[in-house]
């Protein structure tokens, strides 16, 4: 089974941001999973990418907005 790995800009334009954005997030040890085969050598497993974007899918709906209200009134 072969599989791909993408490079930077590639894995930047699959989540429809900045290559810097991406740079920065590696810096904090943030974002997506990455392979770092040397310093210059950096690149995204697909699956790790939807993996990533799937847990940051947030539903909208009454449980969230009573979560924001609730935290609210206690910082008062």
């Amino acid at each position: 089974m072969e599989r791909q790995l993408l490079r930077q800009d590639a894995a930047a334009q699959f989540l429809g941001l900045d290559e810097r954005t991406l740079e920065a997030w590696r810096r904090r040890g943030i974002g997506p999973r990455w392979v770092k085969f040397t310093a210059r050598a950096v690149r995204y497993r697909p699956d790790e990418l939807e993996r990533w974007v799937q847990e940051h899918v947030i539903v909208p709906g009454p449980h969230i907005r009573g979560k924001s209200a609730q935290g609210l009134k206690n910082r008062s």
